[in-house]
């Protein structure tokens, strides 16, 4: 999940540092060619040369700024905030179904959350979200919980052991993760029955508290 941090550490430094000091290397060498002046250049070549090593420069800088994007293209600056649309996604269940959200939910309030296995307040709070989608679902609630960078298999034994009934994603590669710019589990997003986000946890959820939140979307 750190691949977009990495990605501009690197072009912040070293990497792009040492691009930057070639070109500025060359700009140079270039300088000295055209305003050196042993005294052999007419004024017109002068004025020549001048323009070629502006637009040497132009290119240079150009070449950086593309770099830079390049390198940033995909990194999400943060999560999806409370007011904004909820981006869309499309993953597969535990029986290979594919699941786009928000689009298959309109009309339904929805907990998106991520987890990890491995993850003890995911551990200890699934079952109790469990309850909370198993006593409103019919009301419109559905939780899509997306298991971040874990095989199937271990996903799949984990739904089993907790007995879970409400739909489990799986995001083996944490593209999904990345893109929303999560950097931690467990992280919540409550979406309401129109997609826009309208409220995002990190961390664990108090149970009470949560089925407020689910309660006064489902009104």
């Amino acid at each position: 999940m750190d691949e977009c941090i990495a990605r501009e550490e690197r072009f912040a430094g070293g990497e792009f540092e040492g691009r930057e000091a070639v070109l500025t290397q060359e700009a140079l060498l270039l300088k000295t060619k055209i305003l050196g002046g042993k005294g052999n250049l007419s004024g017109r070549d002068r004025e020549q040369g001048i323009n070629r090593y502006r637009n040497f420069l132009t290119v240079c800088i150009s070449c950086f700024v593309l770099v830079i994007l390049f390198a940033l293209a995909g990194c999400s600056k943060g999560p999806p905030a409370a007011g904004e649309p909820l981006p869309k996604f499309t993953l597969s269940d535990l029986k290979g179904r594919k699941i786009t959200a928000p689009d298959d939910f309109i009309g339904k309030v929805m907990i998106i959350r991520f987890w990890e296995e491995g993850c003890k307040s995911c551990v200890k709070e699934m079952p109790m979200i469990d309850d909370i989608y198993n006593r409103h679902k019919e009301r419109g609630l559905i939780i899509l919980a997306v298991n971040v960078g874990q095989s199937k298999d271990v996903v799949e034994a984990f739904v089993t052991k907790l007995h879970l009934s409400y739909p489990v994603l799986l995001d083996a590669k944490s593209v999904t993760a990345k893109r929303y710019g999560i950097k931690a589990v467990p992280f919540t997003l409550i979406v309401d029955r129109k997609g826009i986000v309208r409220k995002r946890v990190l961390g664990e959820t108090e149970g009470e508290a949560f089925e407020k939140m689910v309660n006064d979307l489902l009104q």
